[in-house]
């Protein structure tokens, strides 16, 4: 299983851009604007991933979107 660094470097690599998220969480930020900051520069992803617990999350926008499927019992 790869890391959330391996995958945010991953993402980089596709030109698709990431930021952190808390631990465990969908939502809660770390960034004042994510929609600024999320980015595929290496040693930025570097310093929010390495040896951290950060959640990885993609800026969508762009001809990028996703849908989310949430299974309840």
């Amino acid at each position: 299983m790869k890391t959330q660094l391996e995958n945010a470097l991953a993402f980089a690599n596709n030109n698709v851009k990431i930021f952190p998220l808390s631990y465990n969480s969908k939502s809660e930020q770390i960034l004042s604007s994510w929609k600024n900051e999320a980015t595929t520069d290496v040693n930025q992803i570097r310093k929010w991933f390495e040896n951290t617990n950060c959640n990885l999350a993609i800026r969508t926008g762009n001809g990028l979107a996703v849908i989310e499927v949430d299974v309840k019992n």
